[in-house]
């Protein structure tokens, strides 16, 4: 009996022990967690994953219509769930809600989530410019067009982008490419699909590619008093009249007077013109010449003074001459083989101017001279053989190079 009764005693004791060493274990090991797996494809493995190496292993099932059986999957549904036959083995809480699971659980467990069956679709791409630029309007440079957004949901696989520029020829695979496109429209074709089933894709989506490199142009013609410009455009995307400026413009002061002219590219040319005041004067300009005209004559002392001219006389003071030559005295004649005549004039030289009278001649008149310099002066000895000047103003014009326009004078730059 007491043998019996040791043995009974140390088994009591060995499950107590047991007991206790399990009682610890479960008190460490208790928990309340939740996990929770994403309804993003690109997420789910990592999420199962971390989720089979923690305290909960979860199982993910879809019904199979071609097999007519439940098939284990990796990824989460977006709806099927089926409540009634999703299980945990311990007993832990499932919570399905907008594309995630939800699990609340004290210890470890096996989790199995069922679904009905659900077809498998991959969201439409978007295509985005580098520039900013939406589909269907206007670029002037080269860019690259970016394919994002696409979702694999209910099915296997990751995204992978086709795209082309017909719905033929989307066979170059990626996330973006470069256009060098020449001017003109061109249309892009891209498609997502999953990388497990290629005959899964999305539908296309197409970005249609508007390129103008070429500016418009601009020019200046005069209407009136005002300046009217003219715009054109040989790129193709026409003449963007919101952003360009008024085709009419009054002149109204001296300055530049500038039009921009964009296209609906925004591909900007500018035409001015310069306006300045009619700076250069004219004037009406009378001009007249003093002159001088002698006024008496007269001799030298001892000449005669007869018809103009002027004569000598003799000792005796006879009019006389040499017959030879003009000798002053009668010896002198002789010498010369002359003869001595009185009583006639000998001719001496002309008459000597001994006073002068002054006046203007005529006036002269030149209109719409550029430059004059008035000089009022008084005709007399000291002025002889200058000429008096007046200046009136007539108004102005404009320089060279220069359209009078109004008050104004313009030239196109």
């Amino acid at each position: 009996m007491k043998k019996n009764g040791f043995i009974s005693t140390t088994l009591i004791y060995t499950f107590f022990i047991l007991f206790l060493i399990l009682m610890v274990f479960l008190l460490n090991n208790y928990s309340s967690t939740r996990f929770i797996v994403g309804r993003h494809e690109d997420d789910v493995e990592e999420e199962l994953y971390e989720l089979s190496s923690a305290d909960i292993n979860l199982y993910i099932y879809v019904w199979d219509d071609d097999d007519k059986e439940y098939k284990y999957k990796n990824f989460v549904p977006t709806r099927g769930f089926r409540e009634n036959v999703s299980y945990c083995k311990n007993k832990s809480k499932i919570k399905y809600e907008n594309g995630e699971i939800e699990i609340s659980a004290r210890e470890k467990d096996f989790c199995y989530v069922y679904f009905d069956a659900v077809e498998g679709s991959v969201t439409k791409p978007t295509i985005i410019a580098s520039d900013g630029i939406a589909s269907n309007n206007w670029h002037k440079d080269s860019l690259t067009l970016t394919f994002s957004g696409s979702k694999v949901e209910n099915a296997e696989g990751n995204v992978i982008y086709y795209y082309g520029d017909s719905y033929s020829t989307m066979t170059n695979t990626g996330t973006s490419t470069s256009v060098l496109s020449e001017e003109g429209i061109t249309s892009y074709y891209v498609k997502a699909c999953s990388s497990e089933n290629l005959e899964l894709c999305s539908d296309i989506e197409e970005y249609v590619l508007k390129i103008d490199k070429t500016n418009p142009s601009c020019t200046i013609s005069l209407s009136g008093t005002s300046f009217v410009a003219t715009y054109s455009d040989t790129g193709g995307s026409n003449i963007n009249t919101t952003s360009s400026s008024s085709t009419t413009q009054e002149i109204n002061s001296a300055g530049t007077y500038t039009f921009n002219v964009y296209d609906n590219a925004n591909n900007l040319s500018s035409c001015s013109a310069t306006v300045t005041n009619r700076n250069k004067q004219l004037f009406t300009k009378v001009s007249k010449t003093c002159n001088s005209a002698p006024s008496s004559y007269g001799c030298a002392s001892g000449k005669h003074h007869i018809n103009g001219k002027c004569y000598t006389y003799d000792a005796a003071g006879h009019n006389c001459y040499c017959s030879a030559s003009l000798c002053m005295d009668k010896g002198c004649c002789s010498t010369r083989g002359g003869s001595w005549i009185c009583d006639h004039y000998w001719y001496y030289g002309d008459e000597i101017v001994t006073g002068y009278s002054y006046s203007f001649g005529s006036e002269t008149t030149n209109n719409n001279e550029e430059s004059c310099t008035p000089n009022n002066i008084p005709c007399d000895s000291d002025h002889s053989g200058q000429t008096y000047v007046s200046c009136t103003s007539t108004g102005s014009k404009c320089d060279s190079g220069y359209t009078e326009v109004g008050n104004y004078c313009y030239k196109n730059n």
